[in-house]
């Protein structure tokens, strides 16, 4: 059974453009389907939207906006599938990339997770494959500075050396669009960290699959088109910015196992 699980907010357009792509792409006989809207305060169209889309469709709406990992854990508890989909409403799904990768998980039982190729809108190749973070890396990602010193860094950072067109073993890559296994999340019930309101979430759970012994993969034959604007990149002191630091913070604490944090657990959730 596959479950997919879409959070959403404030991006009614981009939303009704990822669901009518899944339902021209396969799905298992048994698909489930997720829509966790955060507190954008239009419920009434967000059903209207849910009901022209795949089925069955479960909307689940937050009073408020609870960030991306939480809002995601609220539907993984109550999902039911062996794999789970997590989609961005802003990627939309060519007709074969989500059977790709499911046969590819269910071809390869080492693998945790699976991600495909994103491309932007024109076609171009997006970025997506990373190698993990460093505090210097951090800091020209989110800064001018890459501009004046960081290329060789970034490119490494960003595997700017490496065809992308290959299969690969991959540090992490973008959490945008992903095929995860669910017994490869336990002991863990839950998706994400929901300490990481945006960011890190992805590279965090990478990272657990690495360390628990699960391979992350990248696919390059399943394409999804991602239409993302980086628009944090021209501001350095906007609030995407001041939110990539604060999880790259938390990320580094919980690595070097520091328990202290002033956010609880999530209801059925581990402390860390």
């Amino acid at each position: 059974m596959l479950s997919v699980i879409i959070v959403h907010y404030r991006t009614p357009d981009r939303l009704v453009k990822c669901l009518d792509a899944l339902s021209g792409a396969f799905m298992p006989a048994s698909a489930e389907f997720f829509v966790v809207d955060n507190g954008s305060g239009s419920d009434q169209k967000l059903a209207r939207i849910c009901e022209n889309g795949p089925k069955p469709i479960t909307l689940i709406s937050n009073g408020n906006n609870k960030g991306l990992a939480s809002a995601a854990n609220r539907a993984f508890r109550i999902s039911r599938g062996e794999y789970i989909l997590n989609l961005n409403p802003d990627v939309t799904v060519s007709p074969h990339s989500v059977e790709l990768l499911y046969h590819f998980l269910e071809d390869n039982p080492g693998v945790g997770a699976v991600f495909p190729k994103l491309l932007n809108q024109d076609g171009s190749l997006q970025l997506s494959c990373r190698r993990f973070y460093d505090l210097p890396t951090v800091i020209l990602r989110r800064t001018p500075l890459h501009r004046l010193m960081g290329r060789g860094r970034m490119d490494r950072h960003l595997m700017m050396d490496f065809d992308h067109r290959s299969l690969r073993n991959v540090d992490w890559a973008l959490g945008a669009a992903f095929l995860v296994r669910r017994e490869a999340l336990y002991p863990r019930n839950r998706l994400f960290d929901h300490r990481y309101f945006l960011y890190f979430e992805d590279v965090d759970l990478c990272m657990g699959l690495r360390h628990r012994g699960w391979k992350v993969m990248y696919h390059p034959e399943a394409v999804m088109i991602h239409d993302h604007i980086r628009r944090s990149a021209s501001m350095p002191f906007s609030r995407a910015n001041w939110e990539h630091f604060i999880s790259y913070l938390r990320f580094c604490l919980k690595q070097t196992g520091c328990q202290a944090h002033p956010i609880k657990p999530e209801c059925g959730a581990d402390s860390c």
